[in-house]
């Protein structure tokens, strides 16, 4: 009888489990989220001072030109020298020089585009120092200002880096943590089960044992009203808690009712007559 009332009681366990499942679910979530804005800020910091370099290094000849008083669009083998920089680096898309107005003057793509992004001039006018940033949903740019010899903006230079590699570096760390969040979820909620099972099989059986106790007595109250003289079959003792105790102290508790019930009666008789 204890193991049938054991049953109904498990849910308690299953709840408990349930809940922690959830919130180990939970706190590894959320720790992959930040992960995973912290490593997009690491890496595009680290892109960012990359083309720092490089958008300076190229950007040495042309502001050289530029105090001389030559405009840009005779700077002698310009696109040689922006092209020894974009090999540095395979992965930058290309570099442009600009005038103040955006239209391109040299580019180490063949097929030069007529002027520069949107992007890129918003980010220049809205620049508080000579060097500044921008993105777009496909491309990140870096570049710098080019200043003749009184301190007026004559254009700039920009260096664009395809944003498919940082996604895919952002792609794969997050790929990575959810693979080890599950791990650990796999590793974890089998040990929250086996703790919660010791922690709770206490309280688990005191439960199932008072159940089988109410559920007895109220089969003998139901006998006694029938008239059945059965003795008493359901003192059982749970795990950690002893029901023959609850049993004569229920069974006390219904004598006593029932006599003192018995002693009202007989008492309101008594006044009629």
């Amino acid at each position: 009888m204890v193991w049938e009332a054991w049953i109904p009681h498990m849910s308690l366990f299953w709840r408990s489990w349930q809940i922690v499942t959830t919130l180990i679910v939970v706190v590894l979530g959320v720790l992959c989220v930040l992960a995973a804005l912290q490593f997009n800020r690491i890496e595009s910091d680290l892109i960012r001072g990359r083309l720092a370099v490089l958008a300076e290094s190229a950007h040495a000849p042309f502001q050289s030109a530029a105090r001389l008083g030559l405009p840009l669009a005779n700077v002698r083998n310009a696109t040689a020298i922006i092209e020894r920089s974009r090999i540095t680096d395979p992965q930058i898309a290309a570099i442009h020089v600009f005038d103040p107005v955006g239209t391109i003057v040299h580019s180490s793509e063949s097929d030069t585009p007529t002027s520069v992004r949107s992007e890129v001039l918003f980010a220049l006018s809205a620049a508080s120092g000579p060097t500044w940033n921008a993105e777009a949903s496909d491309f990140m740019f870096t570049g710098k200002q080019i200043i003749d010899a009184t301190g007026k903006a004559v254009g700039g230079i920009v260096v664009v880096y395809p944003r498919i590699d940082l996604l895919t570096s952002i792609q794969a760390m997050v790929t990575k943590l959810l693979l080890y969040s599950i791990l650990i979820l796999l590793i974890m909620s089998p040990i929250a089960a086996i703790v919660l099972r010791v922690g709770l099989r206490r309280p688990i059986g005191m439960f199932s044992t008072l159940l089988v106790v109410l559920d007895g007595f109220e089969r003998d109250a139901w006998r006694r009203q029938a008239g059945s003289s059965h003795d008493l079959d359901h003192v059982e003792k749970g795990l950690g808690f002893d029901a023959a105790e609850l049993t004569r102290l229920t069974n006390a508790a219904e004598a006593n009712y029932t006599a003192g019930g018995k002693e009202l009666s007989a008492i309101e008789q008594g006044e009629e007559r």
